[in-house]
């Protein structure tokens, strides 16, 4: 995570910081973000040999995002709860897929900006229910996990 901190400091980012080895990364930008989400994909392409999609989002939306859990009151231990952020609505989401898949204690909800999962006693847990298969299902456009604790 450390070549990707440089990377984006090189492109004007201050105050760089990722969270484990997921790519979710947080900073600041006081330039222009016009172009800087395909600037970013660009240089990890030509660094790291691969194309990532890259969701920018202002941390107010984040915010927003983060205070619509739906799970705040209900999971006990914050690390069986994961996010992924959404750059746009699900356009078909297997709603009746997702749900059977679900062991009794895990939970989905999804909305427009965001998929929320609750899954103790942890998504590793239920080799069945991977995140990704979970997103595909959902029909997310793209998703960046971020555990909110």
């Amino acid at each position: 995570m450390q070549d990707l901190r440089g990377l984006l400091a090189e492109l004007g980012c201050e105050g760089v910081d990722t969270y484990i080895q997921s790519g979710n990364v947080v900073f600041n930008h006081s330039g222009k973000t016009g172009n800087l989400s395909e600037d970013i994909s660009d240089a990890i392409e030509a660094q790291f040999g691969f194309r990532a999609f890259v969701l920018l989002m202002p941390a107010t939306d984040f915010m927003v995002v983060a205070s619509a859990n739906p799970f705040s009151s209900t999971v006990v231990e914050p690390k069986f709860l994961h996010v992924c952020f959404l750059s746009e609505p699900a356009k078909q989401p297997d709603i009746e897929r997702m749900a059977e898949l679900a062991t009794a204690t895990e939970q989905y909800v999804l909305t427009d900006t965001a998929l929320y999962l609750s899954a103790p006693p942890g998504i590793s847990r239920h080799p069945h229910m991977l995140r990704h298969d979970v997103v595909s299902l959902a029909d997310v456009p793209n998703d960046f996990d971020y555990r909110i604790e």
